[in-house]
């Protein structure tokens, strides 16, 4: 019945080293210091018992919040277990992962939930339980969730039984949740405040963060960047992707890399390359998403527009310009070229010298550039 639970071992505690793998991370500050902290205070109050000073421990216990799937609670659980197994806090170190639907899902009598929390607890023995998604233990928006209450109070019952500090601990627990409907989790269950030792906030990664994490993964998977596409321009990269909304993390830098890679497939089947270099580089080219890009072009031809003093009846022939070059563009998309067969780009300016003909010149040829309807979009007068 253990297995159902997700389980990871812990490593090597004689190869293990704190510091060597908080410097792996990417980001995550408050990770890092927290878990440092920990650290300092295990050792700290083995030097205050070691000269007689009889100061209660706390028992070590903690909370994550995250920002959603791909934040790295999985990753700072593992240090976690890692680090207390090191320094003698836990005797075995390894992370078992427990969801709502572990402890939930096929439960048709009272008393099956806590049996299992039981279950999950004796799992993780010598170790760390980590409630995912812990807010989610109980489904606050049902009027009666009697399942949900139990493995609330089956929680409330194993915090109990591990309310001593009693080092080595029987097993260390960790709460986390999604920061959204985590903290008023904590505060509609104010007794958890009492049995936690630390809060951990996993933030969102800077794209700076998210470029070297790239970095890794493009190494880990055995293909290699081009030499122009350095870390300052990966980073300009995804600065640009996390303008479209989404994820902050490493599930980010996954998307980036797998849409790369198929991109740089197609793109080295075209040109039947057959070198180890052409089949394992990337390029700039492979992290962009057309769409995307066109999107960006287009915006910042606009702003190019908007900036234009005066001339409001030029911008609005321009955006209703742009608006029904989209029609004509996802018409063309589905295969009806024809609907516009009749129809013509071709315009005239009419104004005095100095009136702006050439800039908006310039504005329409980049905003047909753009939108796929001219190959280089330059101006010639």
């Amino acid at each position: 019945e253990q297995s159902q639970f997700a389980k990871v071992l812990a490593p090597d505690v004689q190869t293990f080293d704190l510091e060597t793998e908080l410097g792996k991370l990417q980001g995550l500050d408050d990770v890092k210091e927290t878990l440092r902290h920990t650290r300092n205070y295990v050792e700290v109050q083995r030097r205050r018992w070691s000269q007689g000073v009889e100061v209660r421990a706390k028992a070590l216990h903690f909370a994550f919040v995250h920002n959603g799937s791909g934040s790295g609670t999985s990753t700072v659980a593992r240090l976690l277990g890692s680090m207390l197994l090191k320094l003698g806090i836990l005797r075995t170190g390894q992370v078992v992962e427990v969801t709502r639907k572990d402890l939930v899902t096929g439960s048709n009598h009272v008393g099956d939930v806590e049996a299992r929390m039981k279950v999950a607890a004796k799992a993780a023995e010598g170790g760390v339980l980590m409630f995912a998604d812990a807010d989610r233990l109980k489904n606050w928006a049902e009027r009666s969730d009697p399942a949900g209450d139990e493995a609330l109070g089956a929680l409330s019952k194993l915090f109990n039984t591990l309310a001593a500090a009693d080092w080595p601990q029987r097993l260390c627990i960790v709460i986390a949740g999604a920061r959204a409907g985590f903290h008023s989790f904590l505060v509609q269950n104010d007794w958890l405040q009492v049995c936690l030792f630390a809060s951990i906030e996993l933030e969102d990664y800077s794209a700076l963060d998210i470029a070297r994490i790239l970095q890794k993964l493009v190494e880990a998977n055995k293909f290699q960047l081009c030499k122009e596409l350095t870390e300052e321009r990966l980073e300009v990269l995804v600065r640009r992707r996390m303008m479209c909304g989404g994820p902050r993390n490493v599930r980010l830098a996954q998307a980036m890399l797998q849409s790369a890679v198929s991109c740089q497939t197609d793109r080295v089947w075209a040109k039947d390359t057959l070198s180890y270099t052409g089949l394992t580089v990337l390029v700039e080219e492979d992290f962009m998403d057309p769409q995307m890009e066109q999107g960006f072009a287009v915006q910042a031809t606009l702003s190019k527009l908007d900036s234009i003093v005066g001339l409001q009846p030029v911008k609005d022939f321009v955006r209703s310009l742009y608006a029904q070059l989209q029609v004509r563009q996802h018409r063309r998309e589905m295969g009806l070229d024809g609907v516009d067969a009749g129809s013509t780009l071709h315009m005239v300016f009419v104004g005095n010298p100095g009136t702006g003909k050439t800039t908006v010149a310039k504005v329409v040829a980049e905003l047909l550039k753009a939108l796929g309807f001219l190959r280089s979009g330059h101006l010639v007068e």
